[in-house]
């Protein structure tokens, strides 16, 4: 490049008529470091160009670091993507599950309450639960309902305080006749979609366990009302408080859900709570009615839940 002149230069590029192109090259001569460019004198001066902005590409935004599928430090941020990496966690997993939801009216008075112990082992074709209700309006008839299966058949036991029965019918059967999340509820990720979608949450506390993270989710603001209600069977939703711990796999470990409604034009307050434990090490027992189930009942015609709201 000592060698090249700025004269020698513009002669090679008289021809172009893109002054765009002049000022790269004297711009790539000036980078270059040519020392021996001098100024050339021409019959009629050039205006001088000022050289336009160069376009950038658009530097790329910090991705977000995601804790676990749908969940960042802002909180849940894809509730169908934490729903279903908890649904396929659990799904080959044994677990232990707790659900419980009271309902009570402004002046103290137990409306509904259903308190569930499901134990499930690992490809739930074995699960025993447990399911006790009370209040003026129970979710279902009877005090307490029971459920067994072995993987190829289901018995229901209805227990009264004076006396008991039980219904005895093939699994596939049930489940034709039965959803049934109604016994063995994870919750599954229809529950966990519907928590997330309608509240708004943000991550509170991280929490080391061995070999797990988990976080605290605390709701900022409900964010679906009109979905909220119609999933709860309830009117007006307002107050709401949602807590809950997700671990870095996606499972919704515990939650509570809370908030004041109407139901039949009274107002009510409404608590939800739930929890998943015993993860992979939960083994299902047989219950102690077992064997007189099985000696007083035959096939009956149908089997299942009573519900009445």
């Amino acid at each position: 490049m000592a060698n090249l002149t700025a004269e020698s230069m513009v002669r090679a590029i008289a021809p172009i008529a893109d002054a765009r192109l002049l000022v790269v090259i004297v711009l790539v001569g000036s980078l270059a470091g040519c020392s021996s460019m001098r100024p050339v004198s021409t019959e009629q001066p050039r205006p001088s160009i000022t050289p336009a902005p160069v376009p950038t590409e658009p530097a790329d935004p910090t991705p977000i670091l995601e804790l676990a599928p749908g969940l960042t430090a802002r909180g849940v941020v894809d509730p169908l993507a934490l729903a279903a990496a908890h649904e396929t966690a659990l799904s080959s997993r044994s677990e232990t599950v707790r659900l419980r939801r009271v309902v009570t009216y402004a002046n103290g008075e137990l409306r509904s309450e259903r308190t569930q112990v499901t134990k499930v082992n690992a490809n739930r074709s074995r699960f025993y639960t447990a399911i006790t209700v009370d209040g003026s309006y129970p979710p279902f008839f009877g005090d307490r309902l029971e459920f067994y299966t072995d993987g190829e058949t289901l018995i229901q036991a209805t227990i009264m305080p004076n006396r008991s029965s039980f219904f005895r019918i093939p699994l596939e059967r049930y489940r034709e006749q039965n959803s049934i999340e109604n016994v063995i509820s994870s919750p599954d990720a229809g529950q966990v979609f519907l928590l997330f979608a309608t509240v708004e949450t943000r991550v509170v506390a991280r929490v080391e366990r061995p070999g797990r993270m988990q976080y605290r989710l605390r709701s900022t603001r409900l964010v679906r009302p009109g979905t909220l209600a119609e999933a709860e069977d309830v009117d007006d939703p307002h107050n709401v408080s949602l807590t809950a711990v997700v671990d870095e796999r996606g499972i919704l470990l515990e939650f509570t859900l809370r908030y004041d409604a109407t139901i039949d034009g009274r107002p009510v307050t409404v608590i939800s709570s739930g929890s998943h434990s015993a993860i992979g090490g939960t083994t299902v027992p047989r219950p102690n009615w077992l064997e007189l189930a099985r000696n007083q009942t035959d096939q009956p015609a149908t089997a299942g839940l009573s519900a009445q709201g």
